[in-house]
């Protein structure tokens, strides 16, 4: 991740992965190491590409996007299709949904708030609100498109 100055995302490529261990592209067999990478993706400032899955099943879309968003939820922050008829799917799954954005906007205007009263932790729909989870909601701003 750290290798050159201008390397700007890691990416995973579960085939290839699954090819050199001899194993068949199943998400359980690819949670670890997906998650390693978006680990040290992270880590570095990156971004990630990625699925932890087989991706050549081009006929399931069903399938595919489901793999898309659990890649969302372990860290990858986006991923490359095979066919074009992935690319939407990808675009929704690797994207905000209005729920998060209306979330993250109440996040964002509790913590302005809070920050005026001199508070930290603050209580927003029954959870505890605080610096890393503001963080989280800033950022899902910053990643939107259009938010």
């Amino acid at each position: 991740a750290t290798a050159h100055p201008r390397l700007t995302a890691l990416a995973f490529g579960a085939e290839d992965f699954c090819a050199s261990m001899g194993i068949a592209p199943l998400p359980h067999a690819l949670a670890l190491p997906a998650q390693m990478i978006t680990m040290a993706a992270h880590a570095a400032g990156l971004e990630c590409w990625g699925l932890a899955a087989g991706i050549g099943n081009i006929d399931d879309t069903v399938a595919y996007a489901a793999i898309a968003r659990a890649a969302r939820e372990i860290g990858f922050t986006g991923a490359m299709a095979i066919h074009p008829r992935q690319v939407a799917i990808l675009n929704e799954a690797f994207s905000p949904s209005s729920e998060e954005i209306a979330w993250a906007r109440r996040v964002q205007a509790a913590s302005m708030a809070a920050a005026a009263r001199g508070d930290g932790a603050i209580t927003l729909d029954g959870r505890m609100i605080d610096k890393p989870i503001v963080d989280r909601a800033l950022r899902l701003l910053r990643d939107a498109p259009a938010a």
